[in-house]
């Protein structure tokens, strides 16, 4: 089931995250609900082109409890479940057009054997290629919620607007897979290895 709605917001403080991607701490906003997040790890994203290694995005990882946050290759993808709370925000360096990143997206999770029609994951695919392009110096957003009702990912897009997207138990491990899981390719674990240091 998918639940999947777009809210234009007027003005900037309507963004899920308070102050600038890569700082030390941040704080979620959303529906009256405010938790602080604290920055748990942050890389690069290179993409090899023609054997030139290309900047794509700055990506910064934040959580709510980051005791709980394991910084160890095999455990770091199974710890996120102890996260009630927490954001994955990729700062572009350059414009990327939606079906490259997309591409990207399905590339790292069928690395993981995520089922790309699955429960939650075909509803995410979907709002990214809706979101279009991601122009240089917009962000892309990705806030984990887990309560008693399930799991929520919040999806802000280049242009501020927000998707609220349902998924079954294990939906928000799977799209964290994208950064933290197995890898088929050298850039996306030189991402990975970066975002388990700590900042």
């Amino acid at each position: 089931m998918m639940i999947l709605s777009w809210l234009v917001p007027t003005v900037v403080s309507a963004a899920l995250l308070t102050g600038q991607p890569g700082a030390p701490s941040t704080t979620f906003e959303w529906q009256k609900e405010k938790t602080p997040l604290t920055l748990a790890g942050q890389g690069r994203r290179l993409k090899k082109v023609a054997f030139i290694s290309v900047k794509v995005y700055d990506a910064s990882f934040y959580v709510g409890d980051a005791a709980a946050f394991k910084r160890t290759a095999a455990e770091a993808l199974d710890s996120t479940d102890q996260q009630k709370r927490f954001a994955m925000v990729l700062k572009f360096l350059r414009d990327v057009p939606a079906d490259r990143v997309i591409g990207s997206f399905k590339e790292a999770l069928t690395a993981n054997k995520i089922d790309l029609e699955g429960p939650g994951v075909k509803e995410f695919l979907k709002t990214v290629e809706v979101g279009g392009e991601v122009k240089e110096g917009q962000t892309l957003t990705l806030i984990g919620l887990r309560d008693p009702q399930g799991e929520t990912l919040l999806f802000e897009n280049g242009q501020s607007q927000v998707a609220t997207i349902k998924g079954t138990t294990g939906f928000l491990k799977q799209i964290l897979s994208i950064w933290f899981g197995q890898t088929t390719e050298s850039t996306m674990a030189d991402l990975k290895n970066s975002l388990l240091k700590q900042p």
